[in-house]
């Protein structure tokens, strides 16, 4: 009868114990799938940032198409010509354009706006921002060149977007060389102005993989980078960033 008893017992701690572990698995599971779940909603947010900082900075950098279309038309342009046509072009832009530029030859010789701005008018590109090779790649290849996140001389963070002019002329195939039109982007003002980026749950971060003369993080803490992030590739003309994300409270508290 002891045996039974004990078999009874044995049986029971038996059964208990495989009840236990399969709470134990479910519980695992559940939370497993939680952590999934909330992983693909993180993501499908860190796709939509990646898209409306695309489109915002492609919008802004895009602008100076159509200052060097004005030059192509009017090549001596002055700076009163010049700040005419710039206030309305930025009219509609906001405030993450820093300025437009024009750089005949390689001095930096149009502005506008030029208040907060006027450090760098004459400023010779070419020497004073050491990447001639860039600049010179950029004139005989006749195709746009861009730089940055990087610290701007008259202050902040900027990213610059330059196009080269050339003037039609019949003796020349390309026509001649005039300079650039440039526009700088205040990457803070514009990336503040995303409205996702500003979730309280979440922590976000912004590097750069590919680019020039580039700050490598320039939004965030990158420590976010060690965390097992959720992360997604952001191409703007030539340039790669990559931002990242994770719950401000860790991946453990997700549950």
């Amino acid at each position: 009868m002891k045996k039974d008893i004990l078999y009874s017992l044995l049986i029971g701690n038996l059964a208990a114990l495989l009840l236990f572990s399969i709470f134990n698995i479910i519980v695992v599971l559940q939370k497993q799938k939680s952590k999934d779940n909330y992983r693909s909603n993180l993501y499908d947010k860190v796709a939509s940032i990646k898209n409306t900082i695309e489109v915002e900075f492609s919008k802004r950098i895009y602008l100076s198409n159509g200052v060097a279309a004005v030059v192509r038309a009017n090549p001596t342009i002055t700076q009163k010509q010049f700040s005419s046509f710039s206030s309305q072009v930025l009219l509609n832009s906001g405030e993450p354009i820093r300025c437009l530029q024009l750089v005949k030859d390689s001095v930096i010789s149009h502005i506008y706006p030029k208040k907060g701005n006027e450090g760098v008018l004459g400023v010779n590109i070419f020497k004073k921002l050491n990447y001639e090779d860039i600049l010179n790649e950029s004139v005989n290849q006749n195709k746009p060149n861009m730089s940055g996140p990087l610290k701007l001389i008259q202050g902040g963070l900027g990213f610059i977007y330059r196009i080269p002019i050339y003037i039609p002329d019949s003796l020349s195939k390309n026509g001649n060389f005039w300079g650039f039109s440039a526009v700088v982007v205040d990457v803070d003002s514009l990336l503040n102005e995303i409205e996702a980026l500003k979730d309280s749950s979440i922590s976000y971060s912004i590097k750069t993989v590919k680019g020039f003369n580039s700050i490598q993080y320039f939004y965030g803490d990158s420590t976010v980078f060690l965390n097992k992030p959720v992360t997604k590739q952001i191409n703007i003309a030539g340039n790669r960033w990559e931002i990242a994300a994770i719950p401000k409270s860790g991946w453990c508290e997700i549950e």
